[in-house]
């Protein structure tokens, strides 16, 4: 996973014989679930590619496939294995992607089967490369996430170290 990239709450990523690459400034939402194949019966490589600045909305399901730059995936969406979804392209939401599939450039294609809809002007295609910098890292901030648990007791700054948070929470209790 790249510096940037962001996975929230309950997403699965299984890459147990194939790499899982998400490139920068990626959002995947929550619920969520990326597998990577064995292997794929025509030949293609069974990883999951994912390119920068991408949208993957809340509960989709992703396998072995391709998704290109600026792409934004629709809630509830299921991309087979071996799809390839061109830079910029939009899958609207609890659309399906068939297994093998390629979703062009700059188009909107939604259903299930998924069929082509329409093309994305340029304003929308702005739109949706922007959008990934706002589902990213600064939103949770905006949110107070914190990786690193912070004591109110312990000043505005944080002062506690990590050792000592944990000494504090966790084993306290263990001592005789």
């Amino acid at each position: 996973m790249s510096k940037w990239a962001t996975v929230w709450y309950n997403v699965t990523i299984r890459a147990e014989l194939n790499p899982v690459r998400i490139g920068h400034f990626t959002s995947i939402g929550d619920g969520t679930s990326i597998y990577s194949h064995h292997a794929l019966p025509h030949g293609l490589s069974s990883s999951v590619n994912i390119g920068k600045n991408v949208t993957i909305e809340s509960g989709c399901s992703i396998h072995s496939c391709i998704i290109d730059d600026d792409c934004v995936i629709g809630a509830g969406s299921v991309v087979g294995a071996g799809a390839r979804i061109e830079r910029g392209a939009v899958v609207l939401p609890n659309s399906v992607v068939p297994v093998g599939r390629l979703i062009p450039a700059g188009q909107v294609w939604g259903g299930n089967p998924c069929k082509f809809v329409r093309e994305l002007s340029q304003k929308e295609l702005n739109d949706n490369y922007m959008a990934s910098y706002a589902n990213g890292a600064a939103e949770g901030a905006k949110n107070t996430f914190s990786l690193w648990p912070r004591d109110p007791e312990a000043g505005a700054a944080g002062a506690e170290s990590m050792e000592q948070y944990a000494e504090k929470k966790y084993f306290a209790n263990l001592k005789h």
